[in-house]
């Protein structure tokens, strides 16, 4: 009898140790993961904004091309009214 005891005593202490290992743990996923979550938020928000620079970008070129086309174009008409 003086032996039950003592072994009921360990093996108690040992299944908590291993049930507050495994909530331990398991708490420590859920950070990561919400870390993680976290990153990829930033990394589409970087994304988003990259893309409208683009956009922009673009848009600012189409601006400046177009009246160096209708400069040539009107250069061409002059030479051609220059001409006849």
């Amino acid at each position: 009898m003086r032996i039950v005891v003592p072994v009921f005593v360990f093996l108690t202490v040992a299944v908590f140790h291993t049930a507050l290992s495994a909530s331990l743990q398991s708490a420590e996923k859920e950070d990561k993961v919400a870390q993680h979550d976290g990153l990829t938020e930033l990394q589409k928000i970087d994304q988003m904004e990259f893309e409208a620079a683009q956009k922009n970008e673009a848009t600012q070129m189409n601006v400046t091309e177009e009246p160096s086309e209708v400069v040539l174009y009107l250069e061409a008409v002059q030479d051609e009214s220059g001409k006849s």
